[in-house]
């Protein structure tokens, strides 16, 4: 195993896919995402590792992360188990979508204090 595979985990070189293990992420993708308590997440696969062009900040303590934009415009962060390469059962694929493009240069998924 090289050395990038030991820091990301065994699953760094598999697409990134859904709890069922079937179905793959992709950008333009609706989801749900049952999040803290009683609160839920809806929005669209913005950034996918893998499919998506790199981003510094989607890959952290080798964790990948897929990223949702929300009907409010809000970015958020999806954790991508590091030995599956599947997202949590909270997270449900809705549709597929087309492909939303790229975010701006001025738009990130992590604020700056984080």
């Amino acid at each position: 195993m090289d050395s990038d595979q030991q820091v990301l985990g065994r699953g760094a070189n598999l697409a990134v896919q859904y709890h069922d293990g079937v179905t793959a992420v992709r950008p333009g993708d609706q989801i749900r995402a049952k999040m803290l308590f009683f609160w839920t997440l809806e929005g669209v696969v913005m950034h996918v590792p893998g499919v998506s062009p790199p981003r510094k900040e989607m890959v952290f303590n080798g964790i990948r992360y897929v990223g949702v934009k929300a009907a409010d415009g809000d970015l958020y962060s999806l954790q991508v188990h590091p030995d599956t390469a599947r997202l949590k059962k909270s997270v449900t694929f809705i549709a597929r979508g087309p492909d939303p493009g790229e975010l701006g240069e001025d738009e990130s998924f992590f604020s700056e204090d984080e």
